[in-house]
Parts: structure tokens; sequence; C-alpha cells
């Protein structure tokens, strides 16, 4: 009888000790994993639900939403912030007026004009549309103005 337990107890401890070797071979694999430059300098994406209707405008939230938003298809969280720069600074030297606001909204134009990562203008377009969505969440324009 006490062989039979002896053995039970050494299979037990060889199961075990596999078991430990597979969690520690699955954890190293997966912390190969090395991120892109515009995810360390961009952050972890966190998107926090305090933030909802809150109409503070979070650049590094925005990136996150949007990227998540269009489910990183064709976009890096490195082209979201660009776009998102020269918006700002679009807004920030430009002045909009009557004739401007009547041929459509400038800021996809200049952005393509401007950038320096060579997009497409539908890239662009989709970047700055899903970010609409981000402006909703913060509650700075009414869920029902699409």
């Amino acid at each position: 009888m006490n062989i039979i337990k002896q053995k039970t107890v050494i299979i037990l401890l060889i199961v075990v000790v596999i078991i430990m070797g597979l969690f520690s071979f699955l954890k190293n694999k997966s912390s190969d994993y090395e991120p892109a430059l515009s995810d360390r300098t961009i952050g972890d994406c966190v998107i926090s639900e305090k933030n909802m209707d809150s109409k503070v405008y979070d650049d590094n939230e925005a990136v996150c939403y949007i990227f998540k938003k269009l489910e990183g298809r064709d976009v890096t969280k490195e082209e979201i912030k660009h776009v998102i720069d020269l918006e700002v600074e679009f807004r920030e030297s430009t002045t909009v007026d009557e004739a401007m606001a009547l041929s459509g909204d400038p800021v996809p134009n200049y952005i393509f004009k401007h950038q320096t990562m060579n997009m497409s203008q539908a890239k662009i377009d989709r970047i700055y549309d899903a970010e609409s969505y981000y402006l909703q969440f913060i509650g700075d324009i009414d869920k029902n103005a699409f």
C-alpha cells in the first residue's frame, strides 16, 4: 500500500512540475511581444468610464478610443495621434470664415496636405470621422447629431 501512495505522490509531483513548466513557457512566450514605439509613447489604451460626458478631451484617451473604434484596421496609434495633432494645429492657426464653412469641413484636407506619414485621404477621413464617436463619448457633441 505504501508503494502505491509513493507512486501516486511522485506522479502528482511530476504532473505539477509539467504544468508549472507549461505556465512558465507560455508566460515567457507572451512577454516576448515588444510593443511598437507608438504603443509605448501613447500609452496602454485605457478608456475610463468616468470621462463619459466630462467634456474633457484627452489626446491619449482619444487615440485609444479611435483605435478601438477602428479595431486597429489599417491604422496605427501613431497615425491617429498625428491626425489629432494636425487637427489641433489647424484649429489653432485658422479662423473658419463663412465661405470655408459652406464649402464643407476643411480639416481633413488640411491634415492630408500637412501630414508627414504618407497616409491616404481615405485613412485620414476614417480617423477623423471616428473621432466624432469619442466626442460623443465625452459629451462634446450630441449623440443624436448623426
